[in-house]
């Protein structure tokens, strides 16, 4: 360890910059204090962190704010997982001499996640630090994995011809987040609105696939199904019209055929 009681002009160079480097200076103003090389103070660096000693500014980096409007329980949560992600990077800061992570580090680090490029990327063409660069692009991906005012959008997109209460809450989602009672509303006229169009295509398309136990009349003569007409075999209103019209039904092409002769 340096003698940090020695006076200052005594000291070897190198133990000048890690009393500095302790101190907190940055490596510029110690290349300035010291009269040395940037290098040499990076490998002073490197060697307080496999000393256990510092701990650099790019493994602090992963700390993020806590917004003081979280639920407490994700908000433990997360201080347990930031908690792991420091643990995780300190047990590997002494493998790596490696400058701060700036500003316009974390700025570029990011516009690349948002250009498609991975952790790989931005290690390969910037060197950042492994271990950060990967615990970013987790993070990045876990940020862009939840987008309310996407799903918002995504919900009003498939909304057809809505009625005044329902354009209503459209209009106010153009300009801001609805809660969650009025996207509950979007979501329910939503529902309705598709089983209608279910029905619609059932009744009206022989080739639209039926629920269990709902079937369609056939033409006692071709076996052609009547276009307009399903019924529910397990009700007794469905099996009297199966029963009426089994054996009777002839479908427009055929009785346009027995006319022809």
């Amino acid at each position: 360890m340096t003698d940090l009681t020695l006076p200052t002009q005594s000291k070897s160079k190198r133990a000048k910059i890690r009393e500095l480097t302790l101190a907190g200076l940055s490596p510029k103003d110690i290349v300035d204090e010291v009269n040395t090389t940037k290098e040499y103070v990076y490998k002073e660096r490197g060697r307080l962190k496999a000393d256990g000693l510092l701990v650099t500014h790019q493994s602090l980096s992963i700390s993020s704010t806590t917004q003081k409007n979280e639920p407490k329980k994700e908000q433990k949560n997360m201080r347990m997982t930031e908690s792991l992600e420091k643990e995780r990077v300190n047990n590997y800061a002494s493998y790596y001499d490696l400058p701060p992570l700036s500003t316009e580090d974390t700025k570029a680090m990011y516009q690349a996640f948002k250009n498609k490029e991975n952790g790989a990327d931005v290690i390969a063409r910037d060197g950042i630090n492994p271990i950060i660069a990967q615990l970013e692009h987790d993070r990045y991906l876990h940020m862009i994995s939840r987008n309310p005012a996407d799903l918002q959008q995504r919900i009003i997109s498939q909304i057809l011809n809505p009625p005044p209460h329902i354009q209503i809450l459209i209009k106010k989602s153009k300009t801001s987040l609805l809660d969650n009672e009025e996207l509950f509303k979007l979501i329910s006229f939503l529902k309705a609105q598709s089983g209608i169009l279910s029905i619609r295509s059932a009744v009206s398309d022989i080739f639209a696939r039926l629920p269990d136990g709902v079937s369609r009349i056939s033409c006692t003569s071709c076996g052609r199904q009547a276009v307009g007409v399903v019924f529910d075999r397990t009700q007794d209103a469905g099996l009297y019209l199966h029963r009426t019209f089994a054996t009777t039904y002839r479908c427009e092409f055929c009785k346009n055929k027995d006319i022809a002769r």
